[in-house]
């Protein structure tokens, strides 16, 4: 507990432990409840108990009745504690039973989602107003897990989301229909709508209407699970040893069910009980050590390639004539990935996916191989290269490989440089030389000069490589100059956040004059520090970055003061202002103005660096070592170097473990993060 929350050791106990103390103990939670919940999160032991506790518990009791439920709650999401529950929580929830959420789902919606009862009221509204609207009430089964999804998305994002699916094959009336059944349908990214759909539909051959009868397919992995179980399944039928009618049900049946009927104690399965056992092992399906024990003579990387072809000869047994094509062709890429490039097996895997070679015309991937070789790429490069883009090996070296190479030579990238830029920004390869490639570094060049800036810039924005520059990069350019921002501040930019020059004309000019009015000169770094953060937001994101400081008591006077000072402040998240504030507040009890004062307090890592040295702080101070008004300044803002030598290993001697818990600290936080 103390090394949760050392500041529980300067807590006077008769003010402020025992009233807690008594609170939780006539509330019934004594015995191993007592140590449980505050466990949970320690700084309950520095929170407010009328203004915070109390109203907390007294809120969460009615609906999640006992105490084990309660803690099961703090211990997901603790920071209720630090929240006015007056005036944030309790009209959503008010809302919510006034709508019809009987109080069993009310507790269900507090126990797997309890972020959800924070959001803005009227967005709230509009989320249940809708799911109405769809036919689902709140006393619906499905209304709380599509109420969970929809508060979580935009509306612009929510528009995506069925436009991504629309372009699948569903009409809007299936997207619905499916959602109310499967809200699920609705969280999946579109890179994983696209995957699905392609596998499902052209090589499982499932029909479209028995995808959309069974949308849950969808909430599993297709690494970990759909693919893995797929090849099992192949392989299974082409041995005839089943046959399986359903596809989807098979994809779907639990794990334990899977592994004990097709795996572990199949009958007549032994000749290929490893090879299965290994499809999945190699796929991080998972590593029970029965699967271990059925792989234990497979584990080198030559033998399971070996399986691996095998796996594909059998899928081949059962194609037609083209399907037997695409399965030897895809065996081959992976044999020469792996064997040829150096790439790990599961790699290899991924790529064949996007790369088909043909052993039979199989000329230009080793001139590729041959050409990169001379320009001083090793193994190492070369693995790196084609595990991001395979596609690589098929480029023709004299027409495209050859020229771009030798105008970035020609242009100072060679050595480290070179490898740097084609590895990391491999869109160098595919991209039009003339129109894109050299106008951006011609570009970039008037204004960085040096070839390593330009390598920076690139590495924070690849897309310089593939837009037409004079669309908006040249016009946006010309007109912060116009504007007063001098070249090294145009510079500054582009290596700051050089995706910003990217950005749409009439958002350039929106945010220009935003900042301008806020009283920032053109000529400060400040300046285009504000105006890159600024670009990188919606309206809509702007504004709720506002609304989430006003709900820690920060008015907008303040909040613009302090992103003038550190304008990186609005660009983190949500979670992390939160965090770093609550740390400040209730841990560090920090007054409320000293953070305003120094909004970079909020950029520095609370578990990598602020936490790690307010613990030793804090024994210090309790064994008489250093003054307890020492200034805030020098806790947070001293140097690692600085602040290891004058307070870790000064005093080490003198207290033993301090090393550890300094370390330790900063060690284990940095591992759960």
């Amino acid at each position: 507990m103390v090394q949760k929350c050392p500041a529980v050791l300067r807590c006077k106990v008769e003010d402020n432990l025992e009233p807690k103390f008594d609170f939780f103990i006539k509330n019934g939670f004594e015995g191993q409840l007592l140590p449980q919940i505050l466990m949970s999160d320690p700084r309950i032991l520095v929170c407010k108990l009328d203004t915070r506790i109390k109203p907390c518990l007294e809120l969460l009791k009615p609906f999640l009745g006992s105490n084990e439920n309660i803690i099961a709650v703090l211990k997901r999401a603790s920071w209720l504690l630090t929240y006015s529950f007056k005036s944030c929580v309790q009209p959503n929830i008010d809302f919510l039973i006034k709508e019809g959420l009987p109080l069993d789902k009310m507790a269900k919606l507090l126990t797997s989602y309890p972020r959800t009862i924070l959001i803005k009221h009227d967005r709230m509204v509009s989320a249940a107003n809708y799911l109405k609207n769809l036919g689902l009430e709140p006393k619906a089964p499905m209304f709380i897990h599509a109420f969970r999804v929809m508060v979580q998305l935009s509306e612009p994002t929510w528009k995506k989301k069925i436009e991504a699916w629309k372009s699948v094959g569903w009409s809007e009336g299936e997207i619905l229909g499916t959602f109310k059944r499967f809200p699920f349908l609705l969280s999946c990214s579109e890179e994983k709508i696209n995957c699905m759909m392609d596998f499902f539909v052209n090589t499982v051959k499932l029909g479209h209407q028995t995808i959309t009868a069974n949308p849950s397919i969808f909430k599993y992995s297709f690494d970990k699970r759909i693919f893995p179980r797929y090849n099992v399944l192949k392989v299974l039928e082409s041995k005839k040893l089943i046959r399986v009618r359903k596809t989807a049900t098979f994809l779907k049946i639990s794990e334990e069910k899977f592994l004990e009927n097709y795996i572990t104690k199949g009958v007549g399965y032994e000749e290929v009980q490893g090879q299965l056992a290994l499809l999945l092992v190699l796929a991080g399906h998972c590593h029970t050590q029965e699967l271990r024990k059925l792989v234990s003579n497979t584990q080198h990387e030559k033998m399971a390639m070996k399986l691996f072809l095998i796996q594909k000869r059998f899928l081949a047994t059962q194609s037609t004539s083209s399907s037997l094509s695409s399965s030897s062709s895809s065996s081959f890429t992976v044999d020469f990935l792996v064997n040829s490039c150096g790439l790990p097996l599961k790699s290899a895997l991924l790529a064949s996916r996007k790369l088909k070679l043909d052993e039979k015309n199989l000329r230009n991937p080793p001139f590729v191989l041959e050409f990169l070789k001379s320009y001083n790429f090793d193994e190492t490069h070369i693995s790196k290269l084609i595990e991001r883009r395979p596609q690589v090996l098929q480029s023709r070296v004299e027409g495209n490989l050859a020229p771009r190479f030798k105008f970035l030579i020609a242009n100072g990238f060679v050595g480290k440089l070179l490898h740097d830029l084609i590895i990391h920004h491999t869109e160098i390869l595919t991209s039009a030389l003339d129109s894109r490639i050299k106008p951006a570094f011609y570009l970039l060049k008037s204004f960085l000069y040096c070839n390593e800036n330009i390598v920076a810039a690139l590495k924070r924005s690849s897309r310089l490589l593939t837009a037409d520059l004079n669309v908006n990069a040249q016009p946006n350019i010309d007109f912060l100059r116009k504007e007063g921002v001098p070249v090294n501040m145009v510079a500054k930019l582009i290596i700051l956040n050089p995706g910003t020059i990217l950005s749409k004309r009439g958002r350039m000019v929106y945010a220009m004059n935003a900042i301008k009015n806020l009283g920032l000169e053109p000529d400060k770094t400040m300046f285009v520090r504000a105006l890159s953060v600024r670009l990188q937001m919606t309206e809509t994101t702007w504004n709720k970055k506002i609304e989430v400081m006003k709900s820690l008591q920060w008015s907008e006077e303040e909040i613009l003061r302090a992103f003038k000072r550190y304008p990186q402040i609005l660009a983190f998240s949500e979670e992390k202002i939160r965090s770093a504030i609550d740390f400040y507040i209730n841990t560090m009890e920090l007054e409320r103005q000293i953070i305003i004062a120094n909004p970079n307090f909020i950029g520095f890592s609370i578990d990598k660096r602020i936490r790690p040295r307010y613990n030793v702080i804090n024994v210090l101070e309790s064994k008489e070592l250093i003054k307890g008004d020492m200034k805030i300044s020098t806790l947070l803002v001293t140097s690692e170097k600085k602040f290891f030598i004058n307070y870790v290993s000064r005093f080490a001697d003198e207290v033993p473990g301090l090393l550890e818990l300094y370390k330790g600290t900063a060690m284990r936080t940095e591992k759960d993060a």
